[in-house]
């Protein structure tokens, strides 16, 4: 896990080194242990790697300063986060046997021994023990191909000089960031949009993608879009080549849709096929030449790691949690120790306080690069910070379980509207069932949403949110046709599916994986997500709905495959509610009550222009005074204001 970044000049012209370093320097976060550079002259092919600043010693003694070597159309920056084989070997820029081809890598190939064997076995050799080096010569051997065969989560960007070429490629599911701007005949990527702030790069603000993510705050990373209208995301699943003659995006996987719900066999089979693909999965995200550790809350997610990974690591684990003392409902150390204890681990708590929030989150912000538009994920910032703190650099964690094993409360109108227009008559008990029972709202709002979900295309449903999101704080709103603004899109599928298709790529898991990547690397720590392996979605997507929802109850093979895994007393459970944080409807109110309030009354708040001033004054005075109505848009509010003063003041 790393920091890249590069510039490359098809025109000829030359490359401000001082330009790399600054964007290597901004990265720096994201690896403390070393930092590389490669200059080349591409038309000569002269290649010169060379070390920075904070290169180790033994880094330093190898290779000339980059302030020494001479200019090149092209340069590389690396930060490193030492992962696998700690020592030198593992320096980037890396390059192969016959110098021709250079890479820049982020991520983790979790894969990479079993694909090292069969290059071995096809001639290669190899001087350490890392995947970059793997990632480098399966790219020789299978060309852009050679994404498919890894099993991870990657950024990577390879110089190929045999044919002039740049390729760059993100993992399937974009759990790695890669950033970049071209304008015809220069290319310019980072791992983070904070390195692309660059005086040769326009950064004006795409103010459309701005007001969709205050109206809609889960939903702050757009597929392809950044804040900045000139600095663009590569999107999951996506390769991306750059040449003399151009710049060329193609999405290189997907989920094959006619397997949906194909799987013929038993509910018992398909979990305990369920159960074998995740445990495989942390078995191999568990490998690592540096020590492991969980970020574990109360819920069978992260329990379920916990626990699994304490059974194949042959050390014993750290785990890691947040808690909040303000209310029960805030406080997860009871659950939390009955899974520590479970795995047998190492338990450590945190409960971030509300001056330390005050003191940090304009950092924060700087770190995430969009708004911080909820406090739940202030949490995984100092669960990330706890680890630093503990000598633990890799985190597992439970993201994804929820968008691929339907985790969430809007599946369940998908699933009985795809009931209602089967015409399933068995599935009216369930439908009761579902109205009258738990506390996800009255029986007629269910039954009205429902009945709206099966009239209406994903797409439409999506707008039609939209237009109820709206977030009248701010004086101006989106000027495009669809408020939405994301690719939402409408599947030959049943219902159930479409929506959780949707949720992996565009609507909800590319936000998450935004929070938790910036999070984590903001203290140099790597987090890892065994529900992402790309085996595991692709089963489940092959799964019946009814094997992942049934009455008011979701994730039903998720919840039974783990079952043997997780403490009984967390299997059972029925008051988990994902990451909670007492930001919005109790700090707000008292400890950051004169933080919130000056943000409110200052000059730069009130000269933005885009900001609905009395209404936000009005607002927060009946906040103040009890109701929490408006509470998650003034915190939405404040966080953008705060995002404005990292990035345009």
């Amino acid at each position: 896990m790393c920091g890249i970044a590069g510039i490359v000049h098809f025109s000829g012209q030359k490359v401000n080194k001082d330009i790399i370093v600054k964007m290597n320097r901004v990265g720096a976060h994201r690896g403390p242990d070393d930092e590389g550079f490669l200059v080349a002259d591409t038309q000569k092919d002269l290649f010169s790697a060379c070390c920075g600043r904070d290169s180790t010693e033994e880094i330093s003694v190898s290779y000339p300063s980059i302030e020494s070597v001479p200019e090149g159309n092209l340069a590389f920056g690396f930060r490193r986060l030492s992962i696998l084989d700690l020592s030198a070997a593992g320096h980037q820029p890396m390059h192969s046997e016959d110098g021709k081809y250079w890479i820049v890598f982020n991520g983790e190939v979790y894969n990479y021994i079993e694909i090292r064997e069969r290059l071995i076995g096809a001639g290669y050799r190899f001087k350490s023990g890392t995947d970059t080096e793997v990632v480098l010569a399966a790219f020789r051997h299978y060309g852009e191909a050679c994404v498919l065969q890894f099993n991870g989560m990657w950024a990577f960007a390879i110089w190929d000089q045999n044919n002039q070429k740049l390729f760059c490629s993100r993992d399937r599911f974009g759990i790695k960031p890669f950033y970049y701007y071209y304008n015809n005949h220069s290319f310019y990527f980072a791992s983070e949009i904070k390195q692309l702030v660059l005086p040769e790069i326009s950064r004006t603000i795409n103010f459309d993608n701005v007001f969709r993510a205050m109206e809609n705050p889960a939903n702050t990373v757009y597929p392809g879009m950044t804040f900045f209208n000139e600095i663009l995301i590569l999107n999951q699943s996506c390769n991306l080549t750059v040449t003399s003659g151009g710049i060329k995006t193609e999405r290189y996987y997907d989920l094959d849709i006619s397997s949906f719900g194909t799987f013929k066999y038993t509910f018992a089979e398909a979990s305990e096929i369920y159960r074998n693909l995740f445990e495989d999965s942390v078995r191999l995200q568990l490998r690592s030449d540096v020590p492991v550790g969980v970020s574990l809350s109360g819920g069978q997610d992260s329990s379920a790691i916990a626990c699994t990974a304490a059974r194949f690591s042959p050390n014993r684990l750290h785990s890691f949690t947040a808690y909040y003392p303000e209310k029960p409902i805030y406080d997860e150390r009871s659950w939390a120790t009955i899974a520590a204890d479970s795995a047998n681990m190492i338990a450590s708590f945190v409960s971030p306080e509300p001056d330390a929030v005050i003191r940090d989150i304009q950092n924060i912000t700087w770190n995430q690069e969009y708004p911080v538009n909820t406090s739940s994920f202030l949490t995984h910032y100092y669960v990330a910070g706890l680890a630093k703190q503990t000598g633990v650099p890799v985190l597992l964690e439970g993201q994804g379980s929820d968008e691929i094993a339907a985790g969430y409360n809007h599946t369940f109108y998908r699933y009985y509207a795809d009931l209602i227009r089967s015409g399933k008559i068995s599935g009216i008990k369930d439908f009761v069932f579902y109205l009258f029972n738990g506390t996800k709202g009255s029986a007629m709002r269910k039954f009205a949403l429902t009945l709206l979900v099966s009239m209406r295309k994903e797409s439409a449903l999506y707008e039609f949110e939209a237009h109820k999101m709206r977030n009248d704080m701010l004086a101006v709103q989106p000027e495009k046709s669809s408020r939405w603004g994301m690719p939402v899109v409408d599947l030959n599928t049943d219902k159930t599916s479409n929506f959780l298709y949707n949720l992996l790529y565009s609507t909800s898991l590319p936000s998450l994986l935004n929070y938790g990547d910036k999070n984590a690397m903001a203290h140099g720590i790597e987090s890892r997500m065994p529900f992402l392996d790309h085996r595991l979605v692709e089963f489940v997507f092959t799964l019946p709905s009814e094997y992942k929802l049934k009455g008011s109850m979701g994730k039903l093979v998720h919840r039974e495959a783990l079952r043997p895994i997780v403490p009984k007393a967390i299997v059972e459970r029925k008051d988990k509610n994902g990451f909670s944080c007492p930001g919005e409807r109790v700090w707000m109110r008292n400890q950051l009550r004169d933080f919130t309030g000056d943000i409110f009354s200052s000059a730069s708040f009130g000269d933005r222009g885009i900001f609905n001033l009395p209404l936000v004054r009005k607002n927060f005075d009946n906040y103040l005074a009890g109701s929490d109505k408006y509470a998650t848009n003034l915190w939405q509010i404040m966080a953008l204001e705060l995002w404005f003063r990292a990035y345009t003041d």
